[in-house]
């Protein structure tokens, strides 16, 4: 099975090796090379989501967030990929520009994956079009309307 005068330990060390130079190079593109790198935040927040689930175990993540944004200003990076917003007017910009929802959303997809619903959407446009669809369900007009049949 192994070239002659090769062990099965020199293979391993290979993989090892191999292993964690792939480590170390999503960890430097993470870190420093990512679109994000210039927002602040915690140190494992730069390179995984190692910070989020410490922070999530012990049960108070958004009191974290809050010290974050204390020490760091209104833009945190929480994730790789993730940054907190804690202005105001920028949630407010965030929420109205036409960005893909993050792919977390699919969860939400109801009984199974085939099925994509408003909240699990992720692609803005069509998002956009399915809730001009439903919108006028919720409409005051239409909820004042629907009361009766409601109450009963």
């Amino acid at each position: 099975m192994f070239e002659e005068g090769h062990t099965y330990a020199a293979y391993l060390k290979v993989v090892a090796g191999a292993v964690l130079t792939s480590l170390a190079l999503v960890f430097v593109r993470r870190r420093w090379f990512s679109f994000l790198s210039d927002i602040p935040g915690p140190f494992l927040g730069s390179f995984s989501v190692l910070w989020q689930i410490i922070h999530a175990i012990k049960g108070h993540t958004e009191e974290e967030t809050i010290a974050e944004h204390k020490k760091h200003g209104d833009f945190v990076r929480i994730g790789f990929n993730e940054v907190s917003i804690g202005h105001p007017n920028a949630i407010n910009e965030v929420l109205k520009s036409q960005m893909n929802k993050g792919d977390w959303y699919r969860i939400f997809s109801l009984p199974d994956s085939r099925y994509v619903n408003q909240m699990s959407e992720v692609d803005a446009k069509r998002h956009i079009t399915k809730t001009k669809n439903v919108a006028p369900g919720y409409a005051f007009s239409n909820v004042i309307k629907a009361e009766p049949q409601v109450a009963r």
